[in-house]
């Protein structure tokens, strides 16, 4: 007999026609918000739970988006940092059922919890309406029904078995994206491939599939050219919307909130990454589009410098009041002994 409803696992995609940035996502069906925050509730709660005990992992749905990527660590900290990032293709409809429950039990996650989440994930009806025409029905038992909270919080528990965390490599993740981050001198890398290698082979026994188009390895001799391109034509294409509204004669502190939401979110996503490390080119060229912005707004707004070692000092400051972050223990380690004072990390040119 079936713990859960049947419509609580449904899945109920109504499709819509093509429109760019016109018309939301596809709708798909899911359980209650009861039964979900009953669910988050019991998994986070407990003393054994993966959120507290695993360091790398990003809080699932609490500091970032969805869909948000972790595309590197903080800059500048070491010689050789270097991260590799690693994307799984379908992520969350690859979650198999009776390894997430083995997992689940080893966690001591309560029985009848378990038995609900097995249930809420076998047997899914799923089906697809366009008008007045809907598809044949497809009995699902693999993966987590799509559009749902609860979909990318399993996802979590099923990767929460894979951590590693050393002075020289560890891995941070966000739902499907993990990052691996090592630091290599002297061509001593071994330690990073042997990781990277223990990583896929836990991905091929836990059905994952890499997603080979999306996963990437970075070394610490980073070109941002490409990507400062792609921001300089994207924010471009914004400012046309912020003229327009000034055109209607709309006031300054609304054409300021326009800005802030809708191009300088563009513009300064992930620029702690990227933002000490571009060149004094690009910087001008990013710069002057800011200016060009603040002659429209009416009032001057904060340059790419000033945003990036404000947001900089941020997240140094976060990581240093954050024990379990894995790079708590390097930037303390750059404390001056009289002072207190961070000092910059000691680097030595290879010459040739």
């Amino acid at each position: 007999m079936s713990l859960l409803p049947e419509f609580w696992s449904e899945d109920w995609v109504v499709k819509a026609p093509r429109m760019p940035q016109l018309l939301p996502k596809p709708h798909c069906t899911g359980p209650s918000w009861t039964f979900l925050h009953w669910v988050v509730s019991l998994l986070e709660g407990g003393p054994t739970s993966p959120f507290r005990a695993e360091p790398g992992r990003v809080p699932w749905a609490k500091t970032r988006p969805p869909g948000a990527r972790l595309l590197a660590p903080t800059p500048g900290l070491a010689p050789g940092w270097g991260p590799g990032n690693a994307n799984a293709k379908r992520a969350f409809n690859t979650i198999q059922p009776t390894l997430l429950r083995d997992k689940l039990s080893r966690m001591g996650v309560d029985p009848q919890l378990m038995d609900w989440i097995s249930d809420y994930l076998t047997g899914r009806p799923q089906y697809v309406g366009l008008k007045d025409i809907t598809s044949d029905t497809v009995v699902s038992s693999t993966g987590a029904p799509q559009g749902t909270v609860l979909a990318p919080l399993l996802f979590t528990l099923y990767t929460s078995d894979f951590c590693y965390n050393s002075e020289l490599c560890h891995i941070q993740k966000y739902a499907d994206d993990t990052a691996i981050v090592g630091c290599i001198r002297d061509d001593r890398e071994e330690e990073y491939r042997r990781l990277v290698g223990d990583f896929a082979a836990w991905c091929h026994t836990n059905h994952l599939q890499l997603n080979t188009s999306k996963t990437k390895e970075l070394d610490n001799k980073l070109d941002w050219t490409t990507h400062t391109s792609h921001l300089y034509g994207k924010t471009q294409s914004r400012m046309y919307f912020l003229r327009r509204l000034r055109s209607f004669n709309i006031c300054s502190k609304l054409l300021q909130m326009f800005y802030q939401s809708v191009v300088a979110s563009v513009l300064f996503y992930t620029v702690v990454c990227w933002g000490g490390s571009i060149s004094k080119k690009d910087t001008s060229r990013l710069d002057k589009l800011i200016r060009r912005a603040g002659s429209v707004v009416g009032m001057k707004l904060d340059s790419l410098v000033t945003v990036a070692e404000s947001r900089t000092l941020d997240k140094l400051l976060d990581i240093m009041d954050n024990a379990s972050h894995p790079l708590h223990t390097v930037i303390s380690n750059q404390r001056s002994l009289f002072s207190e004072r961070l000092l910059l990390p000691k680097c030595k040119d290879q010459q040739a």
